[in-house]
């Protein structure tokens, strides 16, 4: 009993805060972010933090070390479930003694569903647009989506992956944290839409700029709202969506296109007026959002069955390296040929015994000292006028031909097992590291998303042609140009070089699937991106952009460019 006693008292005590996707939502086929938080009292921890999703296969386990009275966040993304399901956390000792657990709900909704998210510091009622329909994208399978709102304090932003699920984000909060600015912009340009409104206007996240102070008005907008509301009196660095009609010409709603997302100004609060009421949120709200909806989620593709990562990263599995059979073939082969000429000789035991016994020491020094671990990667760089980085997408697939343990640097990475993957991850938060443990014949999936310094990518659109501009360091292949509806292609832009670019076809899936690239293995990537729907938007919607490929950033990466 005072054994018992005294290891109970060494433990340390311990408070674990959980919180898992956007207040336990998340999409089926995407990403669950978990945000865990942990305090220490007297005694320090060493340990690990074990992530698992109830029947789920993928495990995340963080080794940890929490000094006394301290407070520590952590971060893990998982693959999300299929069917509600929950999130289960544990705190374990170094020797595998468990200390704390906590369990979440996770509520999945189909990919069509709308997430839609108030960031702010006061918890809003949300009901009236909380299960709304609505069917504004064009998809055939995206008639009643549904919408789901929720609210979540500043705090709870966190990297642009764990927001990947999320449709609409309307901040209505002060942010002032630049990394938390950062990502939101990466979201953005992913294809997302965020809203500021007057009194919470945010430089880089605003498309406009408040001229003096705001002053109240009387506004009549036919079938829309009629009434007083306080006007911010703005400059517009955007295309203006809406006016009022009366007494003047004042821009009330700002858009403006940041990558493949857009940003939103509203010049008045509409959480302060008439606009919350059940009569009028639910309509204005819904309108908003068809308004601001992004060509690359408006013309998306739903894919359940996620075709385009599974032939990603088949076809990534079928770079590999010669089968572990392939390793054995020349000893099994000399085996034989030495064992044969034994029983012809008639040699004895002892020489077979010898035999067998060389044949296994070459055999065990191949594993030892043979063992190759393959990475093979596929990345999809997204670049915009304007900007300084490019936003990367990448799958990797790891194997080895042994058992083996795979480290992996993050490197500023957002990393993420692929759907599928079966493989537990263990990280180490300080040193930026992720490990994997693999053993034969199999092999592990991932995704991550990154930032890459990138600039002096440009075009110039004429009539008949277009004038590309490659001051960036890298050279770019096999690429098509799209302008004014136009197709035209070139086949190597080097570092430093001007070209004009003839446009011909029409812009169409069948004139773009003619100009695949001559490598086979370029062409599966890119023949699966566009009849997998992963770059359908760009047909779809009659967007100018460059496609193409660049070596130099970690590999090779195809390249999608689109101007300001």
């Amino acid at each position: 009993m005072l054994l018992l006693l005294g290891i109970l008292c060494a433990s340390p005590k311990l408070n674990l805060q959980l919180e898992a996707g956007i207040e336990g939502l998340c999409k089926r086929g995407g990403w669950v972010e978990t945000l865990i938080l942990v305090e220490t009292d007297e005694e320090p921890l060493s340990g690990r933090v074990k992530a698992e999703i109830k029947g789920g296969k993928v495990t995340a386990l963080m080794k940890v070390y929490i000094p006394p009275y301290a407070r520590r966040s952590f971060r893990l993304i998982l693959p999300s479930p299929n069917f509600p399901s929950q999130l289960q956390v544990e705190i374990e000792s170094e020797e595998g003694e468990r200390l704390i657990a906590r369990k979440t709900d996770l509520y999945p909704l189909r990919e069509q569903d709308l997430i839609f998210v108030l960031v702010s510091d006061v918890r809003e009622d949300l009901s009236f647009i909380d299960g709304g329909v609505i069917s504004i994208d064009r998809s055939p399978l995206a008639r009643n989506q549904i919408i789901r709102a929720v609210t979540i304090p500043p705090q709870r932003i966190g990297s642009a992956l764990g927001l990947a699920d999320v449709d609409l984000i309307f901040l209505h909060s002060y942010l002032s944290d630049e990394g938390k600015i950062k990502e939101l912009r990466r979201w953005v340009a992913s294809g997302g839409t965020l809203i500021t409104c007057k009194g919470f206007e945010v430089e880089g996240l605003t498309p406009a700029k408040v001229k003096r102070s705001s002053k109240p008005i009387t506004i009549k907008i036919p079938s829309f709202f009629s009434g007083d509301l306080e006007i911010a009196d703005v400059e517009p660095d955007g295309r203006t969506l809406l006016k009022t009609l009366h007494p003047g010409s004042y821009p009330i709603m700002v858009s403006k296109g940041l990558g493949d997302g857009t940003l939103l100004y509203i010049a008045f609060d509409p959480l302060s007026s008439s606009f919350v009421s059940p009569q009028e949120g639910e309509r204005f709200w819904k309108r908003l959002i068809a308004y601001g909806r992004s060509p690359l989620k408006l013309y998306r593709i739903y894919d359940p069955q996620h075709r385009f990562q599974k032939k990603t990263i088949s076809i990534l599995g079928s770079q590999k390296g010669h089968p572990i059979l392939y390793l054995f073939l020349p000893y099994l082969g000399a085996y034989v040929v030495i064992l044969s000429l034994l029983v012809l000789f008639g040699r004895g035991l002892r020489s077979f015994l010898l035999l067998s016994f060389l044949i296994s020491l070459a055999l065990s020094i191949q594993v030892i000292f043979g063992n190759r671990v393959e990475v093979r990667r596929f990345a999809l760089l997204r670049a915009y006028g304007g900007e300084e980085v490019a936003f990367k997408s990448e799958w990797l697939s790891v194997s080895s031909s042994f058992s083996s343990k795979v480290r992996l640097e993050l490197r500023g990475r957002t990393i993420a097992p692929a759907m599928g993957s079966q493989h537990s991850l263990l990280l180490h938060p300080d040193r930026g590291i992720i490990e994997m443990k693999l053993t034969p014949f199999s092999g592990a999936s991932l995704y991550a998303e990154s930032t890459e310094e990138l600039s002096g990518i440009g075009m110039k659109i004429g009539e008949e042609e277009v004038e590309l501009v490659n001051d960036s360091p890298y050279d770019l292949s096999d690429l098509i140009v799209s302008g004014r509806g136009k197709l035209g292609s070139i086949n190597y832009l080097a570092s430093g070089v001007q070209a004009r670019v003839k446009l011909k076809e029409d812009l169409s899936y069948q004139n773009i699937l003619n100009l695949s690239p001559s490598s086979l293995l370029r062409r599966g990537f890119f023949e699966s991106a566009f009849k997998e729907g992963v770059l359908n938007y760009l047909i779809e919607a009659r967007l100018d952009f460059i496609l193409g490929w660049m070596e130099g950033i970690g590999g090779e990466a195809m390249l999608i460019y689109r101007p300001s």
